[in-house]
């Protein structure tokens, strides 16, 4: 029969050798448990402490003291860490373990992924030909004509500008017409027009011409300035003498019958004076 102690028991630092536990097939009840108690479950073979008698906790011997079995879970969106834990970092530990959710709440790349899908900063599985260029082509609408692409579908397109690929115009511009230039003065590309261009082509200096009448020129001469609107006609008319006649296309002796030469031969009407 088993001897019943109601104090301590001071050994004086010796040893209890050739001890067993109790053998028990469960945890005693509250009544009956002791912070400190040690206990063997033959149910499962192992050793067992408790480690708060007013509440009873039992745990195994050698559990608690490192991790023993890691539990991965959770599976919810990010909210900004990847993972965390959720239990104590000793015996059974349970790692949550988050999918991206985009932008800083990073995460595991989420279930949903394809050949055909790519995962935008959103978190979201989305086709690969959404919103995705597929070629560069040049316009063809007539007002967006000048513009040329080669390699238009990849992998690297290349836009020029292209001239002299145009309908030459084959007339004289409308000053209204609009050309492109680089101003210099703010750095941009700007459109002109071609009365623009005109005015910045006119001399600075615009003098009038004249052009006078010498002598033996009748009603002759006249003035014009550098920047003409239109054509300027400027007319020179030989003056017509006695004996000389000035027809439309030269300038001949009069031998007329009323001319100052036929009058001199006859000698009808010439006045001599001595």
């Amino acid at each position: 029969m088993a001897l019943q102690y109601f104090c301590d028991i001071d050994l004086s630092l010796n040893e209890i050798q050739n001890v067993s536990l109790q053998k028990l097939g469960a945890n005693p009840s509250a009544a009956n448990s002791v912070t400190g108690m040690i206990i063997f479950r033959t149910d499962i073979g192992q050793p067992f402490i408790c480690t708060n008698g007013a509440t009873p906790t039992w745990i195994a011997i050698g559990t608690g003291q490192g991790v023993e079995t890691i539990t991965s879970g959770d599976g919810t969106a990010s909210t900004g860490e990847a993972i965390t834990v959720n239990t104590a970092a000793t015996g059974a530990v349970t790692l949550n373990v988050f999918k991206y959710d985009g932008g800083d709440n990073v995460g595991y790349v989420p279930e949903g992924g394809t050949a055909a899908k790519y995962l935008n900063g959103a978190g979201n599985w989305v086709d690969a030909s959404t919103g995705d260029v597929t070629a560069v082509e040049a316009a063809t609408a007539a007002a967006q004509l000048g513009i040329i692409v080669t390699s238009s579908d990849g992998p690297v397109p290349k836009v020029g500008l292209d001239i002299i690929g145009q309908t030459n115009l084959a007339a004289t511009p409308a000053t209204d017409d609009e050309l492109i230039i680089y101003d210099l003065s703010t750095l941009t590309n700007k459109s002109i027009t071609v009365a623009n261009l005109m005015t910045a082509t006119t001399p600075a200096n615009d003098p009038t011409i004249t052009l006078s009448g010498g002598t033996g020129l009748a009603d002759a001469g006249g003035s014009f300035t550098l920047n003409q609107t239109g054509a300027e006609t400027i007319t020179f008319n030989v003056g017509a003498g006695s004996g000389i006649l000035a027809n439309t296309n030269d300038v001949a002796i009069d031998y007329t019958a009323t001319g100052i030469i036929n009058d001199a031969n006859n000698g009808t009407a010439i006045v001599l004076t001595n």
